[in-house]
């Protein structure tokens, strides 16, 4: 296949208003230390962004080594019906940090294969908000060995469903949490 198809098939369906990437992101898009985010594709309406909410729920201050994690990773944002999201556990030299999991349909989890880290995001349920205004996806993070800390990064956009990248909103939130054993 021509290597330009990629390309060509976004460029006309971005010219149609359709997202090429609503159900499966491009990975490494969760804004880990200055990398791109969802505004790659959503127009970012900052005006709207100071209104939205985004969190991540069981995610400790300091974690036990090796043990299992199950994270909620939430967006809120009045009248949203549709949302995304990517998440990926890092450490400061940007490698990967433990592992990564779906809990149910609504998240999926894919390697990346240059840099061999995991990312979760939105699967094609979890597009569809839990409520009107709030989305929310769950996540098993497994912590790496101890002795360093993780950063946890999160992008989110909140879509106004026009099937367009117009209006949107995307919200960043990033965190580190430290090992409960140092070495």
């Amino acid at each position: 296949m021509n290597p330009r198809w990629p390309a060509v098939l976004f460029t006309l369906l971005a010219a149609n208003g359709t997202n090429a990437y609503t159900i499966e992101p491009l990975l490494g898009r969760d804004g880990f230390a200055g990398e791109p985010t969802c505004r790659e594709c959503h127009v970012h309406d900052p005006a709207k962004a100071e209104r939205g909410r985004l969190s991540i729920e069981g995610l400790p201050n300091r974690f036990v080594p090796c043990r299992a994690y199950s994270l909620i990773v939430r967006i809120g944002f009045d009248g949203i019906t549709r949302a995304g999201f990517q998440l990926s556990a890092r450490f400061d030299n940007g490698a990967p940090a433990g592992t990564l999991a779906p809990m149910d349909s609504r998240v999926a989890v894919l390697v990346d294969a240059a840099s061999g880290v995991p990312y979760a995001f939105h699967a094609a349920p979890g597009l569809e908000t839990i409520n009107i205004g709030v989305n929310e996806w769950r996540v098993i993070w497994t912590a790496p060995p101890g002795g360093r800390s993780v950063i946890v990064s999160v992008a989110a956009n909140a879509s106004n469903a026009d099937d367009s990248a117009l209006g949107d909103v995307v919200l960043l939130y990033r965190t580190i949490t430290e090992s409960a054993e140092t070495r």
